[in-house]
């Protein structure tokens, strides 16, 4: 099993060759590499306890047809994780319901926490494994979402693309926070 983090230092070694161009899907790919792509995804709260809402927000690229953002379920977990983990199931879902895996082999999403690389890269597997039951004979927090997201990554992965996790600065994910608070105005 390989490792689902991506390794920015490794992959590109100069960090002058990290330039970014759109392909004609709008989809944002590392320039000189015309198989990989990367898609920013992100989620944010406002408000506190009762009054508290969830917004996920994934980005393409600027004015991409595939942006998305929406609130997240009122009758679910709303907390930072729970909001990451609903944006990078909803890119998935986007790359998969468009068929904007082909000729892909690797889609990075960057992510502004180390929640979902830490999770996805190593523990899911045991969770799998144990119906997402851990150590001390709980249910995994976010069970579902995890399970859901994982399910997607493996879907990607039987297509001969590999879906890896970058862990960015919020200032670096900015125009995905941007997308994220836009759902609050819809």
């Amino acid at each position: 099993m390989t490792s689902r983090i991506f390794d920015a230092d490794e992959y590109f070694g100069d960090p002058e060759s990290q330039n970014v161009s759109i392909d004609p899907r709008g989809f944002r790919r590392l320039s000189g590499d015309e198989r990989t792509r990367l898609i920013d995804v992100t989620g944010v709260i406002k408000g506190i306890d009762l009054g508290k809402q969830g917004a996920y927000g994934v980005f393409f690229a600027k004015g991409s047809s595939f942006n998305r953002c929406g609130l997240l379920p009122k009758d679910g977990p709303i907390n930072d994780q729970a909001s990451e983990l609903y944006a990078a199931i909803m890119a998935l879902k986007t790359v998969q319901e468009n068929s904007l895996a082909a000729d892909i082999n690797l889609l990075v999403l960057r992510v502004t926490s180390n929640y979902l690389p830490q999770h996805m890269d190593g523990v899911i597997w045991k969770w799998e494994d144990q119906d997402y039951v851990n150590s001390k004979g709980s249910r995994v927090v976010h069970a579902d979402l995890f399970h859901e997201l994982h399910t997607l990554f493996v879907a990607l992965e039987k297509q001969a693309t590999d879906v890896k996790l970058w862990r960015v600065t919020k200032k670096e994910n900015k125009l995905a926070e941007d997308v994220a608070r836009s759902a609050f105005n819809l």
